[in-house]
């Protein structure tokens, strides 16, 4: 199966993940195994983890699939998409960014901090478009109609990951935060502001964390898989397409991405649930779009609540959605899959290693709707 594929610069490879010394701001030596991390957060637990490296993530333990435990875990979340401002690059290839983790930690009794450099890229994942039918867009406010309508045919939203490493070590794995850019259908590459409606929206993608299950052990491997919840407004199945208010409910999927990494490539590969959380559907490899329709995820949308002298629309609710996903599958068939295997526990109990097999071709895909 295919997937974006990303190269280190030329003429630097990641080196071995193995443990170095690293020196602290006031010039003494001070070897990476004798940190204390005080910055691993554990969603669903309420516990912190701490070990001898200092890794800066945010991890979950496991995967939330009901919808109280789902619904909790997006309450308790506070890493909701970082906005891309306007005229910053779409994208960020080849490890070109520089970022620095100013990290407590602890020695001889007192709380000091060491700067943790790094480099990274910041790469698109997964497309969000929206369209407004007919009969919505006779709805809206006769003064700003056209430049709504103008806006929601230019611009869509791009969900990206920072894939970042370690300038002494070489360690290649993701932050814990996803980003979030307004990306132009014809002007490919730039970015445009946010309005309050999609404001609204990359709020309510919010990042679990890293999947990090009982017994792993802290690596640049372990860190590789996101775990992010997309939280939205939809009318309920039934409805009629052209009813002005429709009744609601709330909706929670999941948003997997899985980081390979093999000699100097970065290959990332996306994943979203569907059906209430009992389908996963394996998206195509990341392109800019050139209209709604080529996107990730495109919703026919209407609008509930507006700002700005009830000119600019601020929420929305979801008439109908629609994935393009390059393969689906059953939960229930994933579950099967996991037991032959002889795994411990379900599938999202071995969320990587079931991705992994999936990406590997080793899970015949399903019918689903």
């Amino acid at each position: 199966m295919t997937s974006a594929t990303h190269r280190f610069p030329s003429g630097r490879r990641a080196s071995k993940y193995s443990v170095t010394p690293r020196r602290a701001p006031n010039g003494f030596g001070f070897p990476r195994r004798l940190l204390q991390a005080a910055l691993v957060a554990t969603l669903g637990l309420g516990s912190a983890v701490a070990w001898g490296d200092t890794w800066p993530v945010r991890v979950i333990r496991e995967v939330p699939l009901t919808t109280e435990a789902i619904a909790a875990a997006h309450a308790q979340s506070k890493n909701a998409c970082h906005q891309v401002a306007v005229g910053d690059p779409m994208q960020i290839a080849d490890f070109a960014g520089e970022a620095v983790y100013t990290v407590p930690v602890k020695k001889d009794g007192k709380v000091t901090s060491v700067k943790l450099p790094f480099r990274y890229s910041r790469l698109g994942v997964l497309t969000f478009g929206m369209q407004l039918q007919p009969s919505d867009q006779a709805r809206l406010p006769a003064v700003s109609k056209s430049e709504i309508l103008d806006r929601i045919a230019s611009n869509y939203i791009s969900i990206q990951v920072r894939v970042q490493r370690d300038a002494e070590t070489g360690a290649v794995y993701l932050h814990y935060q996803p980003f979030a850019a307004v990306g132009m259908y014809q002007n490919p590459g730039k970015t445009d502001e946010f309005q309050p409606l999609m404001e609204d929206s990359v709020r309510d993608v919010r990042s679990l964390g890293l999947f990090f299950p009982d017994g792993s052990k802290p690596s640049a491997e372990a860190f590789r898989t996101l775990v992010a919840v997309s939280k939205s407004t939809v009318a309920v199945d039934g409805s009629s397409p052209d009813d002005p208010d429709p009744a609601t409910e709330t909706e929670y999927e999941l948003i997997f991405v899985r980081a390979r990494i093999d000699g100097d490539d970065v290959q990332l590969h996306s994943f979203t649930t569907g059906n209430d959380r009992t389908v996963l559907r394996y998206l195509p490899p990341y392109v800019d779009p050139a209209t709604a329709d080529d996107c990730n995820v495109t919703s026919t949308i209407f609008f509930t609540e507006y700002t700005a002298a009830k000119q600019s629309p601020s929420a929305k609710v979801n008439r109908s959605t629609v994935v393009n996903s390059q393969a689906n599958f059953t939960m229930e068939q994933l579950n099967a899959f996991a037991a032959e295997q002889g795994w411990q526990g379900d599938a999202m109990a071995n969320l990587t290693a079931t991705l992994d097999a999936i990406i590997d071709g080793k899970i015949k895909p399903a019918t689903v709707e």
